[in-house]
């Protein structure tokens, strides 16, 4: 994790609240309408 040596305080705390965002994205899509949710061909492949 070198790459945090090269961020000063304000562009890490943005780095995180934009990696926490994206995960809360992730993990908050599938919910709902089905329509609204990503579409994985997983299990038609896996029959």
């Amino acid at each position: 994790m070198s790459y945090f040596n090269n961020l000063n305080t304000s562009q890490f705390v943005q780095k995180v609240n934009e990696q926490q965002n994206r995960q809360r994205l992730n993990k908050n899509r599938g919910k709902g309408s089905p329509e609204a949710s990503l579409q994985t061909k997983q299990h038609s492949t896996n029959k």
